[in-house]
């Protein structure tokens, strides 16, 4: 993978450039900040870097429009690419621009986009947090999870409980619906 561009590229580095960097994507930004302190070159140069190469736990830091977002663009673009990896983002920012390219990348490469996020319902797909279980302890435990520690949570803990017992017993499979319904 190929960050920036040389304008002597060779047809194999010019046809990855174009997959991994399409038009208004990383490379048509202009530079942000002063040269002599971010240590930016004036021009342009070939930057090796692929998304294997961050093993573990990676960070990407700097100030704000220092490209920390772009960079997770391109390397958002890698996996996608590669039809063996699945990409799960996790943005507390929400940043629209990321997600929009995410998409339209996912599109490209033919591969299914999925969008969750609780503060918009209408855009996002739906999680079921009951549906898969092994042991009836299982859902009162994630549920009382959302709640702060003391008193009221292990008095709902054992209230649902109670209630996804009850339901089981009687043949019913317990939600959220049928929990609050007994409540």
């Amino acid at each position: 993978m190929v960050v920036g561009y040389r304008s002597r590229a060779s047809c194999g580095e010019a046809r990855i450039e174009h997959v991994f960097c399409p038009r208004d994507s990383v490379r048509d930004r202009m530079p942000q900040g002063s040269l002599w302190i971010h240590g930016m070159e004036p021009k342009k140069v070939r930057v090796p870097f692929h998304y294997k190469s961050m093993g573990g736990h990676p960070l990407v830091g700097g100030t704000t429009g220092a490209g920390k977002t772009r960079t997770y663009e391109v390397v958002s673009t890698q996996v996608i690419h590669n039809r063996k990896d699945v990409l799960i983002i996790v943005d507390p920012k929400n940043d629209d621009e990321w997600k929009k390219r995410v998409e339209r990348e996912c599109a490209r490469a033919g591969r299914k986009f999925l969008y969750f996020n609780q503060a918009k319902p209408h855009e996002s797909i739906r999680l079921n947090p009951l549906e898969n279980w092994s042991q009836p302890s299982k859902i009162p435990s994630r549920i009382a999870q959302l709640m702060e520690e003391g008193p009221f949570r292990d008095f709902a803990f054992l209230f649902i409980d109670r209630a996804v017992k009850g339901e089981l017993y009687v043949g019913d499979k317990p939600n959220l619906r049928s929990i609050l319904k007994y409540a």
